[in-house]
């Protein structure tokens, strides 16, 4: 197998060259290096972890590296045994920003209402029409006017003001870029709706995807919080096991449509279970994993009206309607994601593990990790047994010591009258003593009785149990020794 494996010419998988856009947040650095004490933590409190994404590096080999494994059939990142997309819940934990019930954005209204810019930048209607400015058609602010306006605030002490001004220069500038130096409309609009993460993930989602087609610039940015390292996946450890809500579907898709600035775009939560923390049991069939919206602004306003009614009914999954809360994979899943990678000419290395791999369990209900759990209960069992049989035992040398003593106090209270003589109120007082001991005695030994009833039912218990584990694990290492050489054949081919 080996031969053929290395005489067969490989396909080959055309790979884009992407480029990420520079954008220089220096002077946003500046401003926010002013909010401290009170006046931090209410930041914090209204906008989120939005600082912290001004002062997270940024690793651009690692993110470029990461566009060779998009699917983009799937709308996700496709490994050799995984699958990797970003989430709502992720986007709102890593910022701290909560997805509200809401309709998110939906799209820049045509005609601009100044009175509720100057509302929701605490300016007048008169300042907002003086410096409303257009840069390539695109209508909004200067960066420059919004940063004199925050420096004045500051001076003035007017930090409420300065904040707000601070939140949406970081909504401009680093999450929803449109134009070097310059606040849109559009960022501002997504400001004022107050429910962020839905339209975040919808840009990430369609620039990633629109420029896997046709390459060229990819909005970057977004991923600043989630990538670290070379190519290394920094978000799964950050947020698996704290997640229990998912939103799964929206209205009559059965998936989520997401509403961007760009355009719209459908993700697939059914892929994320396993990095939310959830078993993958299964592999997906086609109406669960599937693009079921992927248009640019403007180009299906039929489709655009359907979206925001959509989202006005979405249905949310936890813990009690998921699998085990335990990130692992099922032989099915496995199978189906190792053959989206042959079919997608994913550029894997083939390299031997670092390390000694556990055994392999052909089953499409019983995972590897279930397996080595089983063998190590089945070592606490045995484990236990020896510990029960112990505890046996000494109860059992207890209860003849308990019994010795009884017959003992009992010989001695009938030889009392005939070998000493005392008064009849010291006899009444010695024998009273001893009917006590012998009833405390009594009961020590029916105690005793019932923990030695109660032991060889627990043994007798945890001996069943160890037998069907023993089953259990004949079945398997069987079913692994009957199915070993066909899964070999698998894999090396």
């Amino acid at each position: 197998m080996d031969i053929l494996t290395d005489t067969v010419k490989e396909r080959t998988r055309h790979t884009r060259a992407y480029k990420i856009p520079d954008i220089d947040d220096s002077r946003l650095i500046g401003l926010s290096s002013r909010l401290k004490g009170e006046v931090l933590r209410d930041f914090n409190r209204d906008y989120g972890n939005l600082l912290s994404i001004l002062n997270t590096s940024f690793d651009l080999m690692a993110l470029i590296t990461l566009f060779q494994f998009y699917d983009p059939h799937l709308s996700c990142f496709t490994f050799q045994d995984y699958q990797l997309i970003p989430t709502l819940e992720e986007f709102s934990y890593i910022l701290n920003i909560r997805i509200t019930d809401d309709v998110p954005f939906v799209r820049v209204p045509k005609v601009v209402r100044f009175e509720k810019i100057a509302e929701a930048l605490h300016m007048g209607i008169k300042e907002v029409e003086r410096n409303w400015k257009s840069s390539g058609g695109i209508p909004g602010f200067y960066l420059c006017f919004l940063i004199s306006r925050a420096e004045d605030a500051a001076k003035k002490e007017q930090w409420v003001d300065f904040s707000r001004l601070l939140a949406i220069m970081i909504h401009g500038i680093v999450l929803f870029p449109s134009r070097e130096n310059f606040v849109s409309l559009a960022a501002i609009c997504v400001f004022m709706n107050k429910n962020p993460v839905p339209t975040l993930l919808a840009d990430a989602y369609f620039s990633i995807h629109s420029r896997s087609k046709k390459g060229g610039y990819v909005v970057g940015l977004v991923f600043r919080c989630c990538i670290s390292g070379s190519c290394c996946i920094f978000w799964w450890n950050y947020c698996v096991g704290k997640i229990w809500n998912i939103v799964t579907s929206c209205g009559q898709y059965p998936n989520v449509p997401l509403m961007g600035t760009r355009g719209c775009i459908s993700y697939n939560p059914t892929l994320a279970y396993r990095q939310l923390g959830y078993a993958m049991e299964r592999a997906q069939n086609d109406v669960e994993a599937f693009e079921s919206v992927y248009f640019a602004d403007g180009k299906d306003p039929l489709e655009l009206e359907k979206i925001p009614y959509a989202w006005t009914k979405v249905h949310r999954r936890d813990q009690t309607t998921l699998s085990k809360k335990v990130p692992i994979a099922m032989g099915p899943y496995r199978k189906w994601v190792e053959a989206r990678v042959a079919n997608l000419l994913l550029p894997f290395v083939r390299s031997s593990p670092l390390y000694e791999q556990p055994p392999v369990v052909l089953s499409d209900t019983v995972a590897d990790e279930f397996y080595i759990q089983a063998e190590a209960d089945n070592i606490k069992l045995k484990a236990k047994d020896n510990e029960v049989g112990l505890e046996r035992y000494f109860q059992d040398h207890e209860k003849a010591e308990l019994a010795r003593k009884l017959k003992h106090a009992q010989g001695e209270g009938s030889n009392m009258t005939h070998t000493q003589r005392r008064s009849h109120d010291l006899m009444e007082e010695s024998l009273y003593r001893k009917q006590q001991e012998c009833v405390k005695l009594r009961r020590s030994e029916n105690n005793s009785k019932r923990k030695v009833q109660d032991s060889e039912r627990q043994l007798m218990e945890e001996k069943a149990k160890s037998a069907r584990l023993e089953e259990e694990l004949a079945n398997l290492r069987a079913q692994r020794r009957g199915d070993g050489g066909a899964h070999s054949v698998i894999r090396r081919s």
